[in-house]
């Protein structure tokens, strides 16, 4: 009677969490393969006065390709046109830079949101989320002019479960 009770409620934990992960990704079968949608995603945080605190991204990934696209949202005070986007580790060492376009851009408010993109090998992108402590995200513009977003610490560690758990899922239906 134990082992069915407690057979019970491991089902049930592991449905509950398999359901938790379905909400942060879609997928939608191509002639080319899956195309992988992963929801906006928050957590990352500047310090810089000029910008909002958040930065949401998404994550958009054709298995048969070799490189992901990320969309990104960010709020500055002023005009900030995004030219590069930057990876780096805590210590500050690149892990990934490329040029970036920018999307759009238009006030609301006193702040003016700026909508990036950038692409991104696959193979790299996992990469971020293997890191132990949280990456660096600076977008530098057009000026020069720099915004680095990172991550808490506590907040990191469940965010690459989540993210893994995603890749793991697209490697498996390739």
């Amino acid at each position: 009677m134990k082992f069915v009770m407690l057979s019970i409620l491991l089902m049930g934990a592991v449905s509950l969490s398999a359901q938790k992960l379905h909400t942060h990704y879609s997928f939608l079968p191509q002639e080319g393969g899956n195309l992988y949608f992963i929801m906006p995603q928050k957590g990352f945080q500047t310090q810089d006065k000029k910008a909002k605190k958040s930065f949401v991204y998404d994550i958009a990934y054709l298995y048969s390709q070799d490189s992901a696209t990320i969309n990104y949202t960010y709020f500055h005070l002023n005009t900030f046109v995004t030219d590069s986007f930057y990876v780096s580790d805590e210590s500050g060492k690149a892990l990934y830079a490329s040029h970036s376009d920018l999307l759009y851009t238009h006030p609301k408010g006193k702040y003016w949101i700026h909508r990036g993109t950038v692409k991104v090998p696959y193979q790299v992108l996992k990469s971020f989320y293997q890191s132990p402590s949280p990456i660096r995200i600076t977008i530098i513009a057009q000026d020069g002019q720099r915004v680095t977003y990172t991550m808490p610490s506590s907040k990191w560690a469940k965010h690459c479960v989540l993210m893994q758990n995603i890749f793991t899922i697209a490697d498996l239906n390739r």
